[in-house]
């Protein structure tokens, strides 16, 4: 094993050793203590990348995931409510999952949406 393993290995198991400390366990400079942190860093940092965050990670299936951009980045972005939200949802994901059903709620929710705006109530 490595002076660099064995750095890394004591870092992992005793995460809260000073750099001086495991310098002066393994018999190396407190330079050499802190490449191997950076090595570590770095490989940490890579491996977070690959985890899968809100944004690209999708719950039931991935008819969201396979789109250039997220329905929910576009509703937030554009500050859109409930109706038009959901509207801009159906149409953006009918052609990867619900065809014609999708268009058909999405015009569902511009319907209720139309009424609210024209301000009239279903049941009046």
């Amino acid at each position: 094993m490595t002076k660099t393993q064995q750095i890394q290995n004591l870092m992992r198991r005793k995460p809260n050793m000073s750099v001086t400390q495991i310098a002066e366990k393994l018999g190396v400079s407190r330079v050499t203590v802190y490449a191997a942190r950076k090595q570590v860093k770095q490989v940490e940092e890579k491996e977070a990348a690959l985890e899968p965050t809100v944004d690209t990670r999708q719950v039931g299936g991935d008819h969201y995931t396979r789109l250039e951009i997220q329905p929910w980045e576009v509703i937030e972005r554009n500050g859109m409510g409930f109706f038009d939200g959901n509207a801009v949802k159906y149409l953006m994901r009918y052609k990867t999952k619900g065809g014609v059903q999708d268009l058909e709620k999405a015009r569902h929710y511009l319907d209720k949406l139309i009424e609210l705006e024209n301000g009239s109530h279903a049941g009046k």
